[in-house]
């Protein structure tokens, strides 16, 4: 019976008793919920310059790619897998003694991970890889190898291991790092010369084209750009034009493209904006596809392994659980945008090396989203999206243009040699770091909604600002660092025997308007690490002085409306400034119409949501003496 009413429901309708809406009903609607403000305020811009609209309906599909196309059918708009959403659950290790890191694998492997990401730099001897893949089933379970000296030299102790263990190299399954476009992006220069990479890029592929074909050599480190404040269009772009790099290397070499493509693998970093990332793996497939089949590939053949893996750029070391949120964000946009393999970064990282907590954390994300939340029951979640369909046609296309101007300016190599790429990156962070400056975006716990408890060991280095190797160089930081710099430095100043700084938050008037200025001013500068404190309830200038002498700030924060400025706020700065002229007075808000007549009365500053956050507080800092 019950099949038979599914049957019935199949062939009909649902929601028939809906009447559809139109897109000028939508926005009809809309304009009237606005009460006359302005409708074209709702649409903005991402970083990467793509206008994202309001709201969508199905007229917006209209003229995209071939919704129809089934998974694993080309262009692989809808991903790679036919029948359930497949990926491998990395598990990163950066441990360097062999003997503990492979305790950690081992146990990584029983507690459900699919693979190990080594980061260990000198595996050069038989009696490295026994230490280090004892008791691992390499039949069942991938190896990647991230940070070798030599591939080359890995390459032939595998094979030795190999013969040593009676271990089919058929079987093993993995990649190596080798990546020297990347090698020379973090460092500004080749190792040796960029004619040795080449030859080695080449005697590497003839060692192993007998070893198993899933096994990839060239793993193209698209997550390089993300970490150094790419936006996801240059990255996209930059790692397909990596790509079109290496193969021509290859095919130059005697290589034939159906087995270039087989030894490359790809990684595309992950940061916390959902859909944007989401969009960006759908359209990395489908230029991928395009690229390989200019090649002459045939359709079955035109894809590449994506590895999707989390960054530091968005990652803190202040609230550093909020890292483990960020980090689930980002699985499940990994999971949903049809990543091949996908590794989470420990959420201390920033910190520390990561430890058992840290990486069962990271392990079980992934875990929880397949096992509990069954991530993998469907295959292309984010088909059909009004939205998500948009954005990959969008994101596909600017990516596309910007590899096409990159291949005009004389490909890949000649722009990062001529550090066009640097400088292009360089130009993102920097419109990202404003934004966070001027709190148009926001990294939680860090320019807003700081931990005003948390303190960070005395002990601590990874806060230094990161610098960039030499001119040449990407510089590969997290966007918080220089605020948590900020922070870091009133602590040191507390530990030296110093006195915290105190904000003093004084409201009066309107109610609605001092509240929202008060909590605006706490966050404000909770960034710097500085004490705050409420005014006690004052009924006049005697008590108010009081007050003030018993708390002793050194900051005073008046915060009302931009009316009561004009008008009440003159008197009391002017009776603070008599009073305790060497306290700092400033105002929470921007009252144009009064800025010179409270300067004129003792004002020193004013904090609003135009305010560069880390100017104002680094010359808070300067003045309170703060190194």
């Amino acid at each position: 019976m019950q099949k038979e009413i599914l049957k019935v429901m199949a062939k009909e309708k649902l929601f028939n008793e809906f009447p559809p809406i139109s897109a000028k009903q939508w926005e009809d609607t809309i304009k009237e919920s606005l009460k006359g403000a302005d409708f074209s305020k709702l649409f903005w811009k991402t970083d990467e310059g793509i206008e994202v609209k309001p709201f969508y309906t199905k007229i917006d599909l209209e003229g995209l790619i071939d919704l129809t196309y089934y998974p694993n059918v080309y262009p692989y708009l809808r991903g790679y897998n036919d029948k359930k959403l497949k990926w491998n659950v990395i598990q990163n290790i950066d441990e360097t003694d062999l003997k503990i890191a492979n305790e950690i694998a081992s146990k990584s492997i029983v507690n459900g991970a699919d693979a190990i990401e080594f980061d260990i730099p000198n595996i050069d001897k038989i009696d490295d890889l026994d230490v280090l893949l004892k008791n691992i089933n390499l039949a069942n379970h991938s190896i990647h190898f991230r940070s070798s000296y030599s591939y080359s030299i890995l390459a032939q102790v595998i094979k030795e291991w190999a013969q040593k263990n009676n271990f089919d190299l058929k079987l093993l399954k993995g990649s190596f790092n080798f990546d020297f476009f990347a090698y020379y992006l973090i460092n500004g220069n080749y190792y040796n010369s960029f004619d040795d990479n080449v030859n080695e890029l080449i005697s590497l592929f003839n060692f192993i084209k007998n070893w198993n074909p899933d096994f990839k050599i060239i793993n193209i480190n698209g997550d390089v750009y993300h970490n150094a404040g790419a936006n996801v269009i240059q990255e996209l772009a930059f790692s397909l034009s990596q790509l079109v790099n290496y193969l021509n290397i290859l095919t130059d070499n005697g290589i034939s493209i159906d087995q270039a493509v087989k030894r490359i693998r790809i990684t595309l970093g992950l940061g916390s904006t959902y859909f944007i990332e989401i969009a960006k793996l759908r359209a990395a497939r489908l230029l991928i596809a395009k690229i390989l089949t200019a090649y002459g590939l045939p359709n079955d053949q035109a894809k590449v392994i994506i590895h999707s893996k989390t960054g530091i750029f968005n990652k803190t070391a202040y609230d550093v659980y909020n890292n483990m949120l960020r980090n689930t964000v980002e699985a499940m946009a990994a999971i949903i945008g049809g990543a091949d393999d996908i590794t989470i970064l420990p959420h201390d990282i920033t910190l520390q090396k990561s430890n058992d907590f840290s990486r069962r954390i990271a392990r079980n994300v992934q875990l929880i989203l397949r096992d509990e939340a069954h991530f993998d029951n469907v295959i292309d979640p984010a088909g059909g999206s009004y939205l998500i369909e948009n954005l990959t046609k969008s994101m596909a296309q600017h990516a596309w243009n910007l590899f096409l101007q990159i291949d005009d300016l004389g490909g890949f190599r000649t722009v990062m040699e001529n550090s066009w790429i640097k400088n292009e990156i360089e130009k993102s962070a920097d419109n990202k770091l404003n934004a966070l400056l001027k709190r148009k975006s926001n990294i939680i716990g860090i320019n807003n909604y700081p931990n005003l408890n948390e303190t960070i060991s005395p002990n601590l280095t990874k806060l230094l600002i990161n610098k960039p190797k030499n001119d040449n160089a990407l510089r590969i930081f997290r966007v918080a660092e220089p605020f948590e710099n900020l922070r870091y430095r009133t602590e040191q100043h507390t530990l030296n025997g110093n006195k915290k700084p105190l904000v003093y938050l004084l409201p009066f008037g309107d109610i609605t308007m001092r509240n929202a200025r008060a909590n605006f001013s706490r966050n404000f500068f909770g960034v710097a690490g500085y004490e705050i404190k409420d005014a006690d309830a004052y009924d006049n200038d005697e008590n108010m002085l009081k007050q003030i002498s018993i708390h002793n700030p050194d900051i005073i924060v008046l915060c009302s409306s931009d009316i009561e400025y004009g008008s009440l706020g003159i008197n009391i700065a002017k009776t603070i400034r008599k009073h305790y002229p060497e306290k700092i007075l400033v105002v929470a808000g921007n009252p144009t119409e009064s800025i010179e007549i409270l300067k004129e009365n003792g004002i020193n500053d004013f904090i609003h949501i135009k305010s560069n956050i880390l100017e104002t507080l680094e010359n808070f800092h300067k003045i309170l003496n703060i190194k």
